[in-house]
């Protein structure tokens, strides 16, 4: 694996970002499944519950608000929970979701790993130009 950080996201067309990719070997991570739970929070249905619930919460147990993460991520484990108790198929809802969401970010990624690095004067263009936005790297 490289060192070099990955300063391209998923799905970029950038050029530059496809011709580092293959001068260093490396495609980035694959992408992997993410927790039914996670895809639910992100939600916008029972968002703005789960961020009242963790509010009130953090000023119950008088936490400062660097906890917020935390505090969240157990709200909504617990939340996720308590529907799957109380919702016939809310839980295989959700994780056929995330397999499918899954599937078509791998067939992305996929796509991107194996599409050729363009050789056009313009793609090199956007590399040059590309380039001279990033900071400068110390060897």
């Amino acid at each position: 694996m490289s060192s070099v950080k990955h300063i391209f996201s998923e799905g970029s067309k950038d050029p530059y970002s496809r011709l580092l990719q293959k001068l260093i070997g490396d495609a980035g991570p694959k992408p992997s499944k993410k927790a039914a739970f996670n895809l639910w929070s992100k939600s916008k249905s029972d968002s703005a519950y789960i961020n009242t619930i963790t509010n009130r919460r953090l000023k119950e147990e008088g936490l400062p608000k660097k906890y917020r993460a935390s505090i969240r991520s157990a709200v909504v484990r617990e939340i996720f929970d308590q529907k799957c108790k109380n919702e016939e198929g809310f839980e295989a809802q959700w994780e056929a979701y995330s397999v499918e969401e899954c599937k078509d970010r791998v067939a992305r990624w996929e796509q991107q790993t194996s599409e050729e690095v363009l050789c056009s004067p313009e793609s090199y263009q956007k590399c040059v130009r590309f380039f001279h936005t990033l900071p400068a790297m110390k060897c």
